[in-house]
């Protein structure tokens, strides 16, 4: 952020009533360029914040665990799903409140690093992937691609990391605007919008990547409102607009889940809870925290190499996901050590 720890956009990082100003002027300039979002902020906070920032990294972990479940089928997968938004939903906190008062050819340039440069270096991988797939089972390579994998890339699971990109971005461009409604009108409008996302039924028969994209939008109206009502560093300390949420969402499964009304409720919780516990800062919860963007990219792909060694990854027993699990940090940490490939993990 630009200017002294006095000055500061409408809309943008505002200061946390225990932090001094200029403290949270460099976590916003922290926040925005470096890749480490909650853990940038830590270096200029202290305390029970810091301690909740922590706690949002512990969220990430959990999260990355949660999806590695649900895509391989294991007890419990579908409310590992929750990670999904719970990850759109940070990225979007973290972009506008520590971004929005930045230029916009810097907001991009950090969205563009951190978002679209893994999604284009991964997508050219699996696209490699599945040229060699259909090569060695002797199908046609045209098979293996659809037209909406444009927007999403090769493989479905790397979707999200456009779509936050390109949201964020427009955020960015309508933020002047936003900043200068009433707070309470942009919750109300974000609820409402939610409530028309999530109870006009099942987003499954829309098809990808409308599907994912009806999804992806409930979070980010969240994390708007969140930023738009609160002034806090740390996500999640608007306790009545996620009591609306979490009302909203209710309502939407007391009259049938749908596919994705239950894991956005059980995210609403899992940020509540992050935004309020206090975590002590370990040198483990650092190291798995900056794993888990790896972890949800590069699993599908360990799963894949272990179904050609005749294992069964999808079985849902707790023995394969742990070893899926397992071998999926490792080949993140390897990857994050590896010149070529570290910027992308």
């Amino acid at each position: 952020m630009a200017g002294d720890g006095e000055r500061r956009s409408p809309g943008a990082a505002g200061a946390n009533p225990a932090v001094p100003a200029a403290a949270a002027t460099a976590a916003t300039a922290a926040v925005a360029a470096l890749p480490g979002e909650a853990a940038a902020v830590l270096p200029v906070l202290g305390g029970a914040t810091a301690g909740r920032l922590w706690s949002i990294e512990m969220l990430r972990i959990v999260g990355a665990l949660g999806i590695v479940m649900f895509h391989l089928q294991s007890p419990g997968g579908r409310f590992g799903y929750a990670a999904l938004p719970m990850f759109i939903y940070l990225s979007v906190f973290f972009a506008l409140r520590h971004g929005s008062s930045l230029p916009l050819k810097d907001f991009t340039r950090t969205r563009f690093d951190r978002l679209l440069a893994p999604w284009i270096f991964w997508s050219l991988v699996f696209v490699a992937l599945k040229f060699a797939q259909a090569w060695s089972e002797g199908h046609s390579v045209r098979s293996e691609f659809a037209w909406w994998q444009l927007f999403t890339g090769p493989a479905l699971h790397l979707w999200f990391l456009p779509f936050i990109a390109v949201v964020s971005i427009a955020l960015r461009l309508v933020w002047k605007y936003l900043a200068g409604a009433k707070p309470a009108v942009v919750l109300i409008a974000a609820v409402g919008l939610s409530a028309g996302l999530t109870f006009v039924g099942d987003p499954a028969r829309f098809g990808p990547p409308l599907e994912e994209w009806v999804f992806g939008l409930v979070p980010v109206l969240m994390a708007v409102a969140d930023v738009r009502t609160s002034t806090a560093v740390v996500p999640g300390q608007n306790r009545i607009a996620l009591l609306l949420w979490m009302a909203m969402l209710l309502a939407r499964m007391s009259i049938g889940t749908g596919s994705f009304a239950l894991p956005l409720f059980v995210s609403v919780v899992g940020i509540s809870a992050a935004g309020t516990l206090s975590v002590r800062l370990t040198s483990g919860i650092r190291a798995m925290a900056g794993l888990s963007l790896g972890v949800y990219i590069l699993h599908p792909m360990v799963a894949a190499a272990l179904s050609q060694f005749g294992a069964n990854p999808w079985n849902g027993s707790l023995a394969m996901l742990c070893l899926v699990y397992g071998l999926t940090l490792v080949a993140t940490a390897a990857a994050q050590r590896t010149p070529i490939v570290r910027r992308f993990v």
